[in-house]
């Protein structure tokens, strides 16, 4: 019997002479009058599919990653040199931006109503036309502006310089003063704070707060300055751009000195009871901007100072 005649008895096809041709098995299996594959075989072998294909030549993924280390490396030394054009930051003003909103919804503007014990006195967010606080101009050392239409105060102070606005209350009895105080993002050697206790030129006392996220507390007493806590970074004291909250506590026997809610200094009244305002400075690195967004005064309840 030929190859041909029992394969047209089967099922396999034409072109599988040259298989069963190939295929030992398959030759016994036609001698012994059976068709040369089971009836469920395949006609032709099937392999399995591979699984380690790339779409791209061997040497391409080691050029991507070459590429990719490459791009890091220029990024970071671009960033390290500040190599990039002046809309690369942007996205980091954005974020600074943020990070300024975030700040102010952490410390907001107490409610006069709230505060247990105390009874608001005076409160000052420079909107209106008229403030408490003065104004002026000396060449060379300090500005002061109003801005209502911004609700700012603002201090321009040049380097090694430190000015301060008075409100317009004398001698409160015992108070709690506190402000919300900024230094300007391109300044962060200016510093902003309250005066408290300010009897004359030579007797009060500072609470200060840079834009370095320091803080310092002064005595002037007699004409003498002592340095009740010098500069000192504090985590939760925001920087330059951002708004710190600045509050002193005076119960008439002690001085508590706050930012942004936390307890920084606290000690026994050194001098006299004065009056209270705000002050802004400058480093020697030069010229800062300090600015004012609001200042409450209240006086503490007569049941509270027990």
């Amino acid at each position: 019997m030929s190859t041909e005649s029992r394969t047209s008895d089967s099922a396999v096809p034409p072109h599988a002479e040259s298989v069963v041709a190939q295929d030992v098995g398959a030759r016994k299996r036609v001698e012994l009058g059976l068709s040369p594959r089971r009836p469920t075989a395949k006609a032709l072998p099937q392999r399995p599919p591979r699984q380690n294909d790339f779409p791209a030549p061997p040497a391409a993924l080691p050029a991507l990653l070459s590429m990719i280390v490459l791009a890091t490396v220029f990024l970071v030394l671009a960033n390290m040199w500040d190599l990039f054009p002046s809309w690369w930051h942007a996205p980091r003003i954005v974020a600074d931006s943020v990070r300024s909103v975030t700040s102010s919804v952490t410390t907001p503007i107490a409610d006069p109503v709230q505060i247990a014990g105390y009874r608001l006195l005076l409160a000052d967010d420079f909107s209106k036309a008229e403030t408490s606080f003065s104004v002026g101009d000396q060449p060379g050392q300090w500005r002061i502006e109003h801005q209502p239409t911004n609700s700012t105060y603002r201090m321009e102070v040049w380097p090694n310089r430190i000015v301060w606005s008075l409100l317009g209350v004398e001698d409160p009895s015992a108070h709690r003063v506190q402000a919300s105080a900024i230094v300007a993002t391109h300044t962060p050697w200016g510093y902003a704070g309250v005066v408290d206790r300010y009897v004359d030129a030579g007797n009060f006392y500072l609470f200060l707060v840079d834009g370095e996220g320091r803080f310092a507390v002064q005595m002037q007493k007699d004409g003498e300055l002592a340095t009740l806590q010098p500069w000192t970074r504090a985590n939760f004291l925001n920087l330059a751009g951002s708004t710190n909250t600045l509050t002193v506590d005076d119960d008439g026997r002690t001085l508590r000195f706050y930012g942004n809610g936390m307890l920084l200094f606290e000690g026994l009244a050194g001098i006299d009871a004065g009056g209270v305002g705000l002050v802004g400075g400058a480093q020697d690195a030069g010229a800062a901007e300090i600015r004012f967004d609001w200042l409450q005064l209240y006086d503490l309840a007569l049941d509270a100072r027990n």
